[in-house]
């Protein structure tokens, strides 16, 4: 059973958290105030400006921050600042007993997506999927991200999303599962990726070849997850091009690899790292219907 955080309500308060990259602080900056504009309390976590290598502090501490914000009681949801890298090294050291008894929305894209994944494998929690206020909230915002962001939170709605190109027909139901491939593919073999039985796998990455992509649908293959998912929605590949005067496309890649497994496929999806993307529920119940060229979901993902 899923378990839904409760919705964000108008003067709830926000905390902020850096699981990942580092990053300057004024990057920050714009998107805390677009928050408190919008009527929300804003708490930045303690080690959040800290700097590691290319990490936003040492692990312990970021895992920290998230510890606290979750056992706070005055703070609603927990928005992620930034990706980047860092987020699977603090998968071994969360408290996911802390977690599930304080469920809260989690708000993440990109590198987050091996954090949400464990949420979910490891207390059931559906987290939201497609946004960080350093990229997203700043003064730059994409009118259709922002208003995706506020449904998914305040009212625990997406789509539905029409006009999706089908790579294999037929209609499927289950658990929208995934998101970032590269962080997909990197949790096979570790104790915090979910199963993937019945659910419908979501994939999208950046700055991957062409090639690369193949490599990681190849490694799911021979793990022998996309042989167990209901059914698969591609998002965008930003990046990815074939050389120039390639005979090839990214979507007959993507069909090389997933067509034949006798479920719904589709691409297509508006998720991913351009600038107007859906913002998703990661763990909630979706239905997809690739001869429609339709993802719609089937629950409000909070309470």
């Amino acid at each position: 059973m899923a378990l839904k955080p409760e919705r964000l309500r108008p003067g709830d308060t926000i905390g902020i958290v850096a699981p990942a990259g580092a990053f300057k602080k004024e990057r920050l900056q714009p998107g805390l105030a677009y928050l408190e504009r919008a009527g929300y309390g804003v708490r930045v976590g303690a080690h959040v400006y800290d700097r590691k290598r290319y990490m936003a502090g040492e692990d312990g501490a970021r895992a920290e921050d998230l510890h606290a914000f979750f056992e706070a009681p005055e703070v609603r949801a927990i928005f992620a600042a930034r990706g980047g890298y860092g987020t699977t090294r603090l998968l071994d050291l969360l408290d996911y007993d802390l977690i599930q008894r304080n469920p809260k929305i989690f708000l993440g894209f990109s590198d987050t997506t091996a954090l949400q994944l464990a949420l979910y494998r490891h207390a059931g929690l559906i987290t939201t999927s497609g946004i960080t206020v350093c990229a997203d909230l700043g003064p730059e915002r994409e009118a259709f991200t922002e208003a995706a962001m506020w449904r998914a939170v305040r009212d625990g709605a997406v789509g539905p999303f029409e006009g999706l190109r089908p790579l294999a027909g037929g209609a499927a139901e289950g658990r929208l599962l995934g998101g970032c491939l590269s962080l997909v593919s990197a949790l096979q073999g570790t104790a915090h990726l979910p199963a993937f039985d019945g659910a419908v796998l979501l994939l999208e990455d950046v700055d991957e070849a062409p090639y690369r992509i193949d490599r990681m649908l190849t490694h799911l293959r021979q793990t022998g997850l996309l042989g167990r998912v209901a059914g698969v929605a591609f998002g965008h590949f930003e990046g990815a091009k074939p050389d120039e005067g390639a005979d090839w496309t990214m979507e007959e890649v993507l069909a090389d690899r997933t067509a034949d497994l006798g479920v719904p496929v589709v691409c297509g999806l508006p998720y991913g790292h351009q600038r107007r993307r859906a913002v998703l529920p990661l763990g909630a119940r979706v239905r997809l219907d690739a001869d429609a060229g339709r993802l719609e979901l089937l629950e409000s993902t909070v309470a």
